[in-house]
Order: C-alpha cells, then sequence, then structure tokens
C-alpha cells in the first residue's frame, strides 16, 4: 500500500483483547502498543513521550476481507480477541527510545516479521502528538503503533 501522509487511525474495543496464551485461530502481526500515563491533548511532538506509562507488545489480528470491504478499517480489526495484549508492561524510563525496539513474529517456527521500530513510518512521538491534537489521551490508553512488513497479507493462502 502507497506511504500515507498521516497515520491511519482505527479503533480498537475491549472485545479485541485477549490474553497472553490464549489460542489465536488467525495470522498475528506483530506490533509495539504505547501506554499512556497521563492525560494527552494537544502536546507538542518534544513532550509527546512524557505522557507515555510504558510500552508492550501485541498482536494486531485482521480480517483482510472484513477490513477492506469498505473504506473504513472497524469491522475487519475489532472481532473478538482480534489485540492478544502482553504479557508485560515495561515502563519508558526502562525503555529509552522506544524507536530502536526489535520486533519479531515467529509463526509456527517460521520468522515471518524482523523489523526495528526506527524503520516506522510514524514514530512514536509524532504518533503520540498527532492523535492528542485531535482527541484527549487518558491513562490506560493503548495505542498500537502498526505492523511492520512481513504481514500475511501478500503470503500465499497456504501460510
Amino acid at each position: 500500500m502507497p506511504v500515507p501522509e498521516y497515520p491511519v487511525l482505527f479503533n480498537k474495543f475491549i472485545n479485541t483483547i485477549a490474553a497472553h496464551g490464549e489460542d489465536i485461530s488467525l495470522p498475528v502481526e506483530a506490533e509495539l502498543v504505547i501506554v499512556i500515563g497521563e492525560r494527552a491533548k494537544d502536546v507538542p511532538k518534544e513532550r509527546a513521550l512524557d505522557f507515555v506509562a510504558g510500552y508492550c507488545n501485541v498482536n494486531d489480528l485482521s480480517a483482510r476481507d472484513l477490513q477492506f470491504r469498505t473504506n473504513q478499517w472497524l469491522l475487519g480489526k475489532c472481532c473478538d480477541g482480534f489485540s492478544p495484549i502482553g504479557l508485560y508492561i515495561v515502563s519508558s524510563d526502562e525503555i529509552g527510545n522506544p524507536n530502536q525496539l526489535e520486533i519479531k513474529t515467529i509463526v509456527n517456527g517460521e520468522v515471518r516479521q524482523h523489523s526495528n521500530t526506527f524503520d516506522m513510518i510514524f514514530h512514536c512521538d509524532v504518533i503520540v502528538r498527532y492523535i492528542s491534537r485531535y482527541m484527549t489521551l487518558e491513562p490506560g490508553d493503548i495505542i498500537l503503533t502498526g505492523t511492520p512488513e512481513g504481514v500475511i497479507f501478500g503470503y500465499p493462502k497456504e501460510k
């Protein structure tokens, strides 16, 4: 897909959260999650990461047939269990620069994704800044930051 001019936003509701170790039947896509720690409204990019409590892993599942049925991604991203998250939240002071973290997805022993958050189109501070400009972020809100190359989209159906 073409590189977007702005971050593409879509909701994830509480029904999408799945516990660590819960069986997931669809292909997964590894992403970094930003966990908001303080109320953030219209924050400057230079201070955006000050509002972050920590980071964790998420597998963002997508039903591509539903996702691309319309130009809104909501249905294809919000089925039950479509956001297995965790197992831990690492505090932002332990992470340092969230834009230099390895991301890897292994499916049945095969590496499907292996990238670094440095390669994200929009870095964490830009994402927090952008979202907080239009909506207030509250403590506990989570932001999925986007998946690196290697998603199942484009793989043969038998994968």
